[in-house]
């Protein structure tokens, strides 16, 4: 039997994106981690919020140290065109989301799932 999908209402969704949204505007370059499902819709609200250059996906099979190599060897405070670059790395696995929140060393946001039209509705509002 498979589960029914759990959808947050759009004020919930939108309690998700606002700090993550302010987090990416910020001057503090210390990298995001972004925790969800796959297929919430994080890459195109990343996309909307602006400032990210790429988000990483890191699943079950990644360990912590792998996220922390990949945020050094980016550098904290790059700049491109005399513009901050901000990192984000989305993560899908609870349990390395923890680890990852446990160490204090990446700013740690969650987005949860929203019904189609919520999400929508969302990204095409004028920033």
């Amino acid at each position: 039997m498979s589960e029914s999908v759990q959808f947050v209402s759009e004020y919930e969704f939108r309690k998700d994106i606002e700090p993550l949204t302010k987090a990416v505007e910020s001057k503090d370059m210390t990298p995001i981690v972004l925790f969800g499902e796959i297929g919430v819709g994080k890459s195109p609200v990343l996309k909307k919020v602006g400032g990210v250059l790429e988000a990483h996906y890191y699943g079950s099979s990644c360990k912590l140290n792998d996220i922390i190599k990949d945020a050094l060897n980016r550098g904290f405070n790059q700049e491109n065109n005399h513009r901050n670059i901000q990192y984000v790395f989305s993560v899908n696995d609870e349990k390395l989301f923890a680890e990852i929140k446990n160490s204090s060393l990446f700013r740690c946001y969650t987005m949860r799932r929203t019904n189609p039209s919520v999400l929508t509705s969302i990204l095409q509002e004028s920033c």
